[in-house]
């Protein structure tokens, strides 16, 4: 004869299957995936150790983070933004962030990495 589940079982089976469900349905509500945004202008610190650099973003866009990858060459820096709840309203607002380096520029290049390919 064949086992059945008893109803007491069944039911803490179920509530365990709808809280994955409802966990996974936040999860995947609640993060924004960034992308990046080219830069307009930098400059760099008198004493070559941090960039300032502009960027501009819509009032639906906050900024996310900045990563910087250090080659011989080249110092890449690329901006990440993601959607806020804010009405885009199609103007674009320029603003400044510092970006401190871990290694000095000594000569590199400052490149943007939402340009590279």
């Amino acid at each position: 004869m064949p086992c059945r589940p008893r109803p007491r079982q069944l039911l803490n089976v179920r509530r365990m299957a709808a809280g994955v469900c409802i966990a996974a349905t936040l999860a995947a509500c609640g993060s924004t995936p960034s992308r990046s945004v080219p830069w307009l202008a930098v400059q760099d610190s008198a004493n070559d150790s941090s960039l300032t650099l502009s960027y501009a973003l819509d009032s639906c866009q906050s900024l996310d983070r900045v990563e910087v990858a250090y080659g011989r060459a080249a110092v890449t820096v690329t901006v990440f933004a993601v959607s806020n709840d804010v009405a885009c309203t199609g103007v674009r607002f320029v603003r400044p962030v510092d970006v401190p380096l871990r290694e000095r520029l000594a000569g590199r290049l400052v490149r943007d990495g939402a340009h590279a390919g």
